[in-house]
């Protein structure tokens, strides 16, 4: 699940048979895909132009934490918030983090 940032869905679904599900804050669905897991970058692939590479992987002092970019405009030098990004919160299936 993401933090609520209203550009993003508020559930990702990264599931081991390579599907990506995005769900919004209604339950609707945003978007169903492919999915893989650049190694070298530590990024996820999709084979959407609008949600691909803003999954990464970030090294945290408490372990690795999957993070999306807020925006899904290029990064551009006066436009630093466009790089920015929120932790993702792992949650089981009965909502428990």
């Amino acid at each position: 699940m993401f933090l609520k940032v209203d550009s993003l869905p508020e559930r990702l679904e990264l599931q081991g048979n390579g599907r990506m599900v995005l769900y919004s804050s209604d339950g609707s669905l945003r978007f169903e895909g492919t999915w893989r897991l650049d190694e070298r970058e530590r990024i996820v692939r999709v084979d959407d132009p609008k949600w691909d590479r803003r999954i990464r992987i970030r090294s945290t002092l408490t372990g690795p934490r999957l993070c999306m970019k807020v925006s899904d405009l290029p990064l551009e030098i006066d436009h630093h918030e466009h790089d920015e990004e929120v932790d993702l919160l792992k949650v089981d299936a009965s909502g428990r983090e």
